[in-house]
C-alpha cells in the first residue's frame, strides 16, 4: 500500500494485517510538514493491540526524479552517490535500498520509459551499485525474507501534517463528518431491517456502495487544483473543486435516500396504535442509551398550536422542546432514556386540547445552572467566567489562561501565507470577537440557554457571530452552538475557538484517532504532526481527582496547548490542558481553497465527572456523533402487537465499542466491527452480538454461526466458543444464518 501523505492512523496496522496486507509504504512529502526518522528507515510497526507489519519510510515519492532517473546518467551519478554516502553516514543498515520516482517530474504522472534506457546504461558502465526496476512489494519481499529480525519496532501513532487542509472547506467537513456518522447509523438500521427479515432491493445495495466511494473519494487527499490558491478563479481550479465537492454532496444526499428507503421497510416491524400517533427511536449502538433525539413532526399529526404529552411503555412522560418551526411542521428534540442495544422504544403522543406553551424566557442575571453545573458569564464583556463542577467540586475554566472559554479568535497573516511553510510564522494578528450581547435566559424541559452574539469586522457578515449555550436537564453535558456567515476572504486567515481548562500539573490529555486514543506527547512517533491533531471523535482530559471529555462533530482540527501555527515542532511535547478549535483556516499554498464564504454551523459537547476512564469517554463520544433514529407513525386505525421496546443485541462487555454493523449477502448475515477501549483484554461469546428470537428467521435456520473475518468480510476462521480480544484490539466478526 503506497500514497503521498503525512501521517496515518495508529489502527491501521491492525486492519491492514487483519485484511492479509503485510506491507505499507509511505513516500512522504515534506512541504509544510516533517518527517520521522532522520534517513529512510523500514521498521515493524506495532499497532496498540499488538499487531505488526512491515512498514517502508523511503524519501519523496519522486525522489529518484531530483537525481536525475529521468534526466541521464551524469546527473544520476553525481546526486545518486552522494546520497547513498550520505545514508550510510547516518546509519542506513541494509545493501538493498529502495528509492521511488515518477515517469515524469510532477504529481499523478503517467509511466515513462525512459528509466528503463539509463537503468540499463548504468548496469552496462557500473559494478557497483546495480540497478533493477522493481515495485515496492518486491523490494519488502526482500527485506522480510533477508531482515526482518533486524527491524525495529515502532510502536506510536503517525498523525497527519497536511489534516490541516480540511479547515480550508469547513462547511463541507462539517456535512462529511455527519455523512460518515450517518452512515454508521444506516448501516446499522440495514442491519436491523436483516434481523428482522426485511429483504433489500439492488436499489438499496447500489445506493450504499455509492454512499462508501463518494465518501472515499472526497476524504482522499487534497481538494483542488495546483493554482488552487494563485488562481483560484480559473477554470480548471473551478472545474476540479466541484467535481471534488460533488463527492461530498452526494453522500449527504443520497444517505438520507437510502435511511428513508430503509426505515420504510421496517416500519411495519415497529408498533402502531389505533387512535394515536407514536414515535419509535432506533439505536444502532451497543449499550443501553440514553441522549437527545432530534426530529422533524408533521402539524397534521401534531398540530403546531396545541398541547401534547409524550410516554413511554410505563406510561412515564417523556420530555420534548422544539427548537426550530415552518409552517407545515416543527423540528424537535426529545429525550429518550435506556433505549436497548441495535433496538428501538417506542413513545405515544397524545394531543390536549390547551394552547401551545413555548419555553420561558427570563433576564438573565449572569449565571446559568442545572442539576450539575454552574456557568457564569461577566454580562458586560459577554466572557465566559466560571464553569463548575458540583460532582467534581471542581472549576473546570483556567481563569488565567490568555484566551477566555469559548472565545472566538480571527488570525490573519497579511498577505504572507509562505512564512508558515518557512515555518516562521512572524506577521500575524489575532483579534477577539467584541461587542459581545448576551441574551435572555430561556428555560424549557430539555435545556436552558443563553446565547452570545458579538462582532468581527471582515470575517463574519453584520449579522455577527452567535453561540448557543445549553446545559441539558435530563443528562450531563453542555453544548456550545456556533454560527455565523462567513465573509469570502482570500488573504490567509484563521479561525480557533479556545478551551483553557483547570486541570492539576499531572493531567493527562487523550485523543482519538481512527481506531485509537492516542496519549499526547506519549503515543507519537517523533516528526509526525505536532503543531495540530485531527480528532476523530473526542479529546479527554483527567487528573487524580477530574476527568472530561471534549467533543467536536463537525470541527475535527485542534491545536493542544497553545496556538501552534507555524512552529512545526520536531519534537512531541506533553500540551497543557487547552484546547484551540482551529474552526478554518486558508494556510495552504496550493491544492486547497482560497476562500470559504457562507453560513457555518459548528458545536461542542462537554461532560465531566470525578474520574472517567477512555471506555466511557468514547461512549459518551460515539453517543454524541452516532444519532439515534427516528420514526413518526400515524394513528393506524388498529393496534399493532410488536413489543414497545425491543433490542436485538444481548449483553456484550462495557469496554468492547461497536464502531460499525452491515448485513452481508451470502450467507446472510451480520458483519461486526467491534473495539476494546479500555486497555483490557477480554473474552466473550459472540453470538451474545445478536439476541434471540430473531424476527423474520425460522424456528430451524435461526440459530446463528460466528466467523472471525477481515476488514473485507472474508472469513478467517469459524469461531466456536468464546473468542479473546486483545486490550485496543480491533476486530470483525460475522454471524450468518441459512435463508429460508
Amino acid at each position: 500500500m503506497q500514497d503521498d501523505i503525512n501521517g496515518v492512523p495508529w489502527c491501521l496496522v491492525d486492519y491492514l494485517s487483519g485484511a492479509g496486507i503485510n506491507y505499507l509504504n509511505m513516500g512522504q512529502n515534506t512541504d509544510r510538514a516533517r518527517k520521522p526518522f532522520d534517513r529512510p528507515t523500514t521498521f515493524l510497526w506495532e499497532s496498540p493491540s499488538g499487531k505488526k507489519i512491515i512498514v517502508n519510510r523511503p524519501e519523496h515519492y519522486m525522489w529518484g526524479n531530483s537525481m536525475g532517473i529521468i534526466t541521464g546518467i551524469d546527473a544520476l551519478e553525481k546526486n545518486l552517490l552522494s546520497h547513498l554516502r550520505d545514508i550510510e553516514e547516518k546509519g542506513y543498515p541494509f545493501d538493498d535500498y529502495a528509492i521511488q520516482f515518477s515517469g515524469y517530474f510532477t504529481d499523478n504522472s503517467p509511466p515513462s520509459t525512459t528509466a528503463c534506457k539509463i537503468v540499463k546504461e548504468w548496469n552496462e558502465i557500473y559494478v557497483w551499485p546495480e540497478f533493477r526496476l522493481a515495485t515496492i512489494s518486491e523490494f519488502l519481499d526482500l527485506v522480510k525474507k533477508k531482515h526482518t529480525s533486524e527491524l525495529p519496532v515502532i510502536r506510536g501513532s503517525w498523525p497527519d501534517w497536511w489534516i490541516d487542509g480540511f479547515g480550508s472547506a469547513a462547511l463541507t467537513t462539517a456535512y462529511t463528518r455527519m455523512a460518515h456518522t450517518d452512515f454508521i447509523a444506516n448501516n446499522g438500521l440495514m442491519a436491523l431491517a436483516e434481523i428482522m427479515g426485511v429483504k433489500r432491493s439492488s436499489h438499496i445495495e447500489d445506493l450504499h456502495q455509492q454512499i462508501s466511494d463518494d465518501l472515499a473519494f472526497y476524504d482522499e487527499h487534497t481538494f483542488g487544483a495546483a493554482e488552487s490558491i494563485s488562481d483560484p478563479l480559473c477554470e480548471n481550479s473551478v472545474v476540479q473543486l466541484g467535481e471534488k465537492l460533488s463527492c461530498a454532496w452526494e453522500a449527504v444526499k443520497k444517505n438520507r435516500i437510502l435511511r428513508e428507503e430503509v426505515m420504510g421497510g421496517i416500519q411495519d416491524h415497529l408498533p402502531a396504535y389505533s387512535h394515536q400517533a407514536s414515535i419509535s427511536v432506533i439505536n444502532t449502538l451497543n449499550w443501553n442509551r440514553s441522549g437527545n433525539v432530534s426530529l422533524y413532526i408533521d402539524h397534521q399529526l401534531l398540530p403546531g398550536d396545541r398541547q401534547f404529552r409524550i410516554f413511554d411503555s410505563e406510561n412515564k412522560e417523556v420530555q420534548a422542546q422544539t427548537w426550530s418551526e415552518r409552517a407545515e411542521g416543527s423540528y424537535w428534540t426529545l429525550f429518550a432514556a435506556e433505549v436497548p442495544p441495535m433496538g428501538y422504544s417506542s413513545y405515544r403522543i397524545e394531543i390536549t386540547s390547551a394552547a401551545v406553551k413555548h419555553p420561558l424566557s427570563t433576564r438573565f442575571t449572569g449565571s446559568l445552572e442545572n442539576a450539575w453545573y454552574i456557568l457564569k458569564i461577566d454580562r458586560a464583556t459577554g466572557r465566559i467566567t466560571s464553569l463548575y463542577d458540583k460532582d467534581a467540586h471542581r472549576e473546570l475554566v483556567d481563569r488565567s489562561a490568555k484566551y477566555s472559554f469559548g472565545e472566538f479568535i480571527y488570525e490573519t497573516l497579511g498577505k504572507n501565507r509562505e512564512q508558515i511553510s518557512n515555518g516562521h510564522l512572524d506577521e500575524f494578528i489575532r483579534t477577539s470577537w467584541d461587542n459581545i450581547r448576551v441574551s435572555d435566559l430561556t428555560t424549557g424541559p430539555v435545556w436552558t440557554s443563553v446565547i452570545l452574539k458579538g462582532q468581527l469586522p471582515n470575517c463574519a457578515s453584520e449579522e455577527g457571530i452567535q453561540c448557543e449555550i445549553r446545559l441539558y436537564s435530563p443528562m450531563k453535558k453542555i453544548e456550545f452552538r456556533y454560527s455565523m456567515k462567513k465573509l469570502a476572504v482570500t488573504d490567509p486567515e484563521g479561525v480557533y475557538v479556545s478551551f483553557p481548562f483547570n486541570m492539576k500539573k499531572d493531567n493527562k490529555l487523550f485523543f482519538e484517532v481512527a481506531g485509537a486514543a492516542v496519549e499526547a506527547g506519549r503515543d507519537q512517533i517523533n516528526g509526525s504532526a505536532t503543531d495540530w491533531q485531527g480528532i476523530q471523535n473526542y479529546i479527554s482530559l483527567a487528573d487524580d481527582s477530574c476527568g472530561l471529555v471534549f467533543v467536536s462533530p463537525e470541527a475535527p482540527i485542534v491545536q493542544l496547548g497553545d496556538i501552534n501555527t507555524g512552529k512545526f515542532q520536531p519534537i512531541v511535547q506533553k500540551p497543557g490542558p487547552v484546547i484551540y478549535s482551529w474552526v478554518l483556516n486558508n494556510y495552504w499554498t496550493t491544492n486547497f481553497l482560497a476562500s470559504q464564504e457562507g453560513e457555518l454551523k459548528w458545536t461542542y459537547q462537554i461532560t465531566s465527572a470525578p474520574a472517567i476512564s477512555n471506555d466511557e469517554a468514547a461512549r459518551f463520544a460515539w453517543g454524541s456523533r452516532v444519532p439515534m433514529l427516528s420514526r413518526v407513525l400515524p394513528s393506524s386505525g388498529h393496534e399493532n402487537t410488536k413489543a414497545e421496546v425491543a433490542g436485538f443485541m444481548g449483553g456484550i462487555p462495557k469496554n468492547l465499542l461497536l464502531i460499525n454493523a452491515q448485513p452481508s449477502a451470502v450467507p446472510a448475515g451480520i458483519v461486526y466491527q467491534l473495539r476494546e477501549t479500555a486497555g483490557r483484554p477480554l473474552s466473550f461469546n459472540p453470538l451474545m452480538l445478536l439476541k434471540e428470537p430473531i424476527p423474520g428467521i425460522s424456528a430451524e435456520h435461526k440459530n446463528p454461526r460466528a466467523s472471525l473475518v477481515n476488514v473485507l468480510g472474508e472469513e478467517i476462521k469459524p469461531l466456536t466458543g468464546n473468542v479473546n480480544v486483545s486490550a485496543f484490539e480491533t476486530i470483525f466478526i460475522k454471524l450468518s444464518w441459512n435463508e429460508q
